[in-house]
């Protein structure tokens, strides 16, 4: 089954809303090297950015562990293009959506404005389990997706 969607823009819209109620529950954690734990010996589920899709948007139980192999082709490239979101790659996520030559452009300025603006080097941010740091995150996710709106992707 089919659930997420295939453009990059609603996909972090997604995203960044399921993380920020796995950010704001007392089940979950953020650690972005994480996709969904399950929450052993009843400590909190750790999720990470596509992980907290896996919590949220596609209802996994919190008590099993779970992985984009778990899902159906479209989901889990969905999956693995939030993954390298996550990783401050954001042109490198078009392709796990199947990108073409004719978004390659615009996806290298999204890269490009995203980097500038930011200064992420590629890597998996740290510390999202702290509030703060967890909604100056979920603020950079706002500015991504507008970006990517404003060109078509």
């Amino acid at each position: 089954m089919n659930i997420l969607p295939k453009k990059l823009s609603a996909l972090i819209g997604v995203a960044r809303k399921d993380l920020a109620a796995a950010g704001a529950s007392p089940d979950y954690t953020v650690d972005m090297q994480s996709w969904h734990t399950g929450n052993i010996e009843g400590g909190p589920c750790a999720v990470c950015l596509a992980g907290a899709v896996i919590a949220g948007t596609l209802q996994a139980d919190i008590r099993y562990g779970v992985d984009p192999r778990d899902y159906g082709r479209r989901d889990y490239r969905a999956l693995q293009a939030l993954d390298h979101v996550a990783r401050g790659r954001v042109g490198s996520a078009f392709y796990h959506l199947g990108g073409s030559a004719s978004i390659d452009g615009a996806a290298e300025r999204v890269d490009i404005r995203y980097r500038r603006l930011f200064g992420d080097a590629p890597g998996y941010p740290h510390g999202l389990a702290d509030g703060r740091k967890l909604r100056g995150y979920l603020a950079k996710l706002d500015k991504l997706q507008v970006m990517l709106e404003g060109e078509g992707l």
